[in-house]
């Protein structure tokens, strides 16, 4: 997820994920026929369902900046469509994780985790290695 705003950021229009239906390459997903000859459905991997996540938050978004503090804390600026305050994706760069302050003046109520699972934001806030989308409940 990182990766890929990081892309965006610096202009890439297309990123390919080389071989993701590979059996010995691939992590999207799992596939039954790559270890036994049934044909099942293959399964969404973790990796698979980020993947998923951050093209929703992407998609029709504009990244306005990005800023990464001095203790890894990564700040991006997103504007949503149909949005009209910014929303902001953070992570920590470090393998630790930082506390966020999040001041009541900046009109974010709402954030979202790596699983785009929706949560009540307040005034402080714990990030970790995996983004999360904060943004406000009135579009």
């Amino acid at each position: 997820m990182r990766y890929h705003v990081t892309l965006a950021l610096t202009g890439v229009s297309r990123f390919i994920w080389y071989a993701y239906d590979n059996c010995n390459w691939g992590t999207f997903w799992e596939a039954p026929w790559c270890t036994n000859s049934d044909n099942l459905p293959a399964q969404l991997t973790p990796p698979g369902h980020a993947y998923g996540v951050i093209e929703q938050w992407l998609v029709g978004a504009s990244i306005a900046q990005c800023q990464q503090s001095q203790n890894g804390l990564w700040v991006c600026e997103l504007i949503l469509p149909g949005h009209s305050s910014a929303a902001w994706m953070i992570w920590s760069s470090t393998g630790t994780e930082i506390d966020v302050p999040i001041p009541e003046s900046s009109g974010l109520t709402d954030y979202r985790d790596w699983q785009n699972n929706m949560n009540d934001l307040s005034s402080d806030l714990t990030v970790g290695g995996m983004p999360i989308l904060l943004e406000s409940s009135n579009p």
